[in-house]
């Protein structure tokens, strides 16, 4: 509902607005109970996913022609009028996002010189024109190693051992290692300690040439690696074992990640199912609009309850730098295993105001053991001597 400038915002008008955002929010809740939501951005998503899937040769078997469409779709819409790409989506061109992209591009079938306008060949251009991919970022360095188009001496070894070091006398022991950080250069130190590179393939070869401002084989890899200063568990797998079932567990999923928006397909980070959905769920409840609800709010208390983590990490987790979890909620969905302060407080504030509700309108209440497990996390999360989490 839309009121001009000067018009008075009555009582009336105001209920209409949020009946209507009530409506919106029950129309676009999915069977489960959950909201969905593109949580992308980053352009150093979608590329190593082509990487990988491109060496294993699994690329045909995961990606369709239509998906392959759309992710071409996604990677030429995002380009600059420079001809590079950013860190993130409208981001100044840099290397890191720019060789990643243009490899992502030739592996999806594009040519040298395809794309509307010379997209390709102005890539290229930008690429060279800024001292070629030895200038990347060390995780985009990381990604084009593996694929075969830089050397092994690129990467010193003295930043990837870093992470195996003991704990009492290096602060980036993965004990220390911030979790998403974690995620990444531990595979990155098991690809390095591997020295692991997928085949060397003619589209390598034109590749190497492609994105190098001198001959491959004249390149100082020991002296490059320090102009960048300087991963993926998936080709950890690969490289450990290309039969092996944690990679095909790993294929599996891949869909998962995958959204299609209305700039095309892209690889989007873990969702963001708990965190729009404990939201979405307090705020129809704030609306105090029972006439609205219809089976919003048992959808969704099924979803906030059957998505808390019911076990901790198998093994010894401690061992592992691991936090215990049972009882936590994520900040996407159970599978995904790391307990989130702030969510698992949105979730049990849910499951608590929604046990003092009708049952006819929001169905069972959840197990008050799973409460007193959420509460015990929250306590184990808080920070010593504050009152911070």
């Amino acid at each position: 509902m839309r009121l001009g400038e000067k018009e008075e915002v009555t009582c009336e008008a105001a209920t209409t607005a949020l009946r209507k955002a009530v409506r919106l929010n029950r129309a676009i809740q999915a069977s489960d109970g959950h909201w969905a939501a593109e949580n992308a951005g980053p352009m150093f998503f979608t590329p190593p996913l082509i990487i990988i899937l491109h060496i294993s040769g699994a690329i045909n078997t995961i990606l369709t022609a239509e998906h392959k469409m759309e992710l071409l779709r996604y990677i030429y819409l995002h380009q600059n009028d420079d001809g590079g790409w950013g860190f993130y989506i409208g981001g100044h061109s840099i290397m890191f996002g720019s060789v990643l992209s243009y490899i992502a591009l030739r592996l999806l079938g594009e040519g040298l010189d395809d794309g509307e306008d010379g997209a390709m060949t102005k890539a290229r251009k930008w690429i060279l024109d800024n001292g070629d991919q030895t200038k990347a970022w060390r995780k985009g360095v990381q990604q084009v190693k593996r694929y075969g188009l830089s050397g092994e001496a690129m990467t010193s070894a003295k930043n990837e051992a870093s992470a195996s070091r003991s704990n009492s006398i290096h602060v980036q022991n993965a004990a220390k290692m911030w979790r998403y950080c974690r995620e990444t250069y531990m595979p990155m130190s098991y690809l390095y300690g591997r020295k692991y590179h997928g085949p060397i393939t003619d589209l390598v070869k034109s590749l190497r040439q492609e994105i190098h401002t001198k001959p491959y084989e004249e390149i100082d890899w020991n002296k490059a690696r320090h102009d960048c200063c300087k991963s993926l568990q998936m080709m950890c797998w690969w490289a450990e074992n290309p039969d092996g079932d944690e990679f095909k567990h790993h294929l599996a999923r891949v869909p998962d990640y995958l959204w299609l928006a209305e700039d095309g397909m892209k690889m989007q980070s873990f969702g963001s199912q708990i965190w729009d959905t404990t939201l979405a769920t307090q705020a129809i409840i704030a609306s105090n609009m029972p006439d609205e609800y219809g089976d919003s709010l048992r959808k969704a208390h099924f979803y906030i309850k059957e998505s808390q983590i019911k076990e901790n990490p198998t093994g010894d987790f401690t061992s592992m730098y691991r936090h215990f979890t049972k009882g936590g909620w994520t900040f996407s969905d159970r599978d995904h295993g790391w307990a989130v302060s702030d969510c698992t407080a949105e979730s049990l504030k849910c499951l608590l105001i929604l046990s003092q509700m009708p049952l006819e309108i929001v169905g069972e209440k959840a197990n008050i053991e799973r409460l007193y497990d959420a509460v015990n996390v929250l306590l184990y999360l808080q920070v010593q001597h504050t009152y911070h989490i």
